[in-house]
């Protein structure tokens, strides 16, 4: 015998969850149903719930600082946004700036110092843009483990 679940989610993280299980070929139901299968497995969820770590210098959180540069993103020329450096890892103090590898439209001319000052203006953070075009692959494979999405254009 089979049963209905409903839940209220936001817009945003329904549309974005749904396309993650869209490319693992899952449903939404079997993702549910996985979810609740483990519950009574693990006699809990199988996951930690924890309050998102916020960084020293502002208290930002992830979600924060993903809202903000994403409201500036979407009017820009911009692709992708990543975090990555110490407010990526959760080792952000009071002298961190907050960094940023932006992949902009193709043939754009994109100011990535304009985009900074916005950020910085918005979040009251330093904040260190450039463009992967100018970063070096080495760099890249770096800070490939640590970077965290914040925006992509859909």
């Amino acid at each position: 015998m089979y049963t209905t679940v409903s839940a209220r989610l936001d817009a945003r993280l329904k549309e974005e969850a749904e396309a993650v299980l869209s490319a693992l070929g899952i449903s939404h139901s079997a993702a549910i149903a996985a979810l609740y299968s483990q519950i009574v497995f693990q006699q809990g969820l199988p996951f930690d719930v924890r309050i998102p770590r916020k960084n020293a210098r502002m208290g930002l959180s992830y979600w924060e600082l993903r809202d903000a540069v994403r409201g500036i993103a979407e009017s820009c020329e911009v692709r992708a946004v990543w975090l990555y450096g110490p407010y990526a890892t959760g080792a952000a103090d009071a002298g961190s700036s907050i960094d940023l590898r932006i992949d902009a439209e193709e043939g754009s001319d994109f100011d990535t110092e304009s985009f900074a000052r916005a950020v910085e203006h918005l979040l009251g953070v330093p904040v260190r843009a450039s463009l992967t075009p100018n970063l070096s692959r080495k760099f890249l494979n770096a800070i490939k483990e640590t970077e965290e999405i914040l925006y992509e254009r859909g």
